[in-house]
């Protein structure tokens, strides 16, 4: 976790024994704000700091493959992380769900 918090080596490269691995954790994480995409009203999830981090590299269209630049990054103790997506990120949503079902 260290190497992938420090850059040296990407989230695809991360194995942690006894952990999901953390690119079906992110496809996992995609297809749910698909599905929030999907509905008309604003929705409120509490949620840990690693699906945090996992809402704001979508937001941020960074992705779990190599080179698509998903970074951690640090929560204090309670944050609100408010995530509008537009068309934009929805379309990108779209293709990295159908870039990582081929996977």
């Amino acid at each position: 976790m260290d190497l992938w918090r420090s850059r040296q080596i990407e989230l695809c490269d991360l194995v942690i024994e006894g952990m999901e691995n953390p690119v079906q954790f992110y496809r996992r994480g995609l297809r749910y704000l698909l599905s929030l995409s999907e509905q008309a009203a604003p929705q409120f999830v509490a949620a840990t700091t690693s699906i945090l981090i996992l809402f704001d590299n979508l937001h941020r269209m960074h992705g779990a493959a190599r080179g698509e630049n998903y970074r951690a990054r640090e929560y204090t103790h309670a944050e609100l992380l408010t995530l509008d997506f537009s068309t934009e990120h929805i379309d990108w949503l779209r293709r990295q769900e159908e870039m990582y079902d081929k996977m």
